[in-house]
């Protein structure tokens, strides 16, 4: 949950008081949210058809940085189930002592196989959307879910059986890699493989992960859009690349994406991704 008011100070002021800059709500950002700042908040909050009070919450935050309000986090109740997700998810991850970036800019890409997008396990049935797409910040007061989309990370049963190559199709490994920038795929936007990649192939069509692991660089292994699919049907979406099924809830993760500060800094900045299996999400409790 985003929150700033009157009284704040601090770099996190330094970036609303830049983008209220850029709608000409303000002047000077100096670091300390003052009267003027309130009252530029207020001017941009009714502007925006937004509820005017001066506070920068998660509907200020998300027109301000993200074009609009986000309304993708599953219900029930929006702050705990994401605080007891993003802990259960970024808990799997310091277990397998994979790299965890923190910062409210610096977004973690982490997908979780056999996973309802309500945190909930499935049968992880071939050819359906029965993975998850994640994104999760490290803030001080602890991970923060920015959301939560229906995806794949297997090929799907039309690529499987009409291979592109044939040693059978690609299934990228479990585990931590770096190697994608912003860029497009078939018009979306999407990341797009620039760097090696390890990965399996499937010879015996038997969608699972097995036999050596292969090293590819032109695999052509991307984060993209489902083509808006149904759940229980992958189409041609999926060839072994990284996919949420709607492309709507895809292209919000990757304006998310975009405001990542390394990738605002340098447009070739690498992203990485992570794979879990929903089996590494420990039980925990949130106080």
């Amino acid at each position: 949950m985003v929150f700033f008011k009157k009284g704040n100070v601090g770099p996190e002021i330094v970036k609303i008081q830049t983008a209220l800059i850029a709608t000409g709500a303000l002047i000077n950002p100096d670091g300390r949210f003052g009267a003027i700042t309130e009252m530029a908040v207020k001017r941009f909050q009714q502007d925006h058809n937004l509820k005017v009070d001066g506070r920068v919450g998660d509907d200020t935050w998300a027109e301000l940085f993200l074009g609009g309000p986000i309304t993708h986090i599953p219900t029930p109740p929006p702050k705990t189930f994401g605080q007891f997700t993003a802990a259960r998810i970024v808990t799997a991850m310091r277990n397998k002592n994979f790299r965890l970036d923190e910062g409210l800019f610096r977004s973690n890409l982490i997908y979780v196989e056999g996973m309802n997008v309500d945190g909930q396990s499935n049968q992880h049935i071939k050819n359906t959307f029965d993975d998850v797409r994640s994104l999760v910040v490290i803030l001080p007061e602890g991970p923060k879910l920015l959301g939560i989309w229906e995806a794949t990370t297997r090929p799907g049963k039309y690529w499987t059986e009409h291979r592109m190559n044939p040693r059978g199709a690609a299934r990228v490994r479990l585990g931590q890699q770096t190697a994608w920038i912003m860029g497009k795929y078939n018009g979306m936007n999407a990341l797009r493989q620039d760097g090696y990649l390890e990965l399996t192939r499937d010879p015996d069509e038997t969608y699972e992960r097995y036999g050596p692991l292969y090293r590819s660089n032109d695999t052509g292994i991307h984060h993209h859009g489902g083509y808006n699919y149904p759940h229980d049907d992958l189409g041609r979406s999926s060839a072994g690349c990284l996919v949420g099924r709607s492309m709507d809830e895809h292209e919000v993760a990757m304006q998310f994406l975009k405001k990542d500060e390394r990738f605002r800094a340098d447009s070739n900045f690498h992203f990485t991704s992570t794979i879990l299996e929903y089996k590494d999400l420990p039980e925990i409790e949130i106080a």
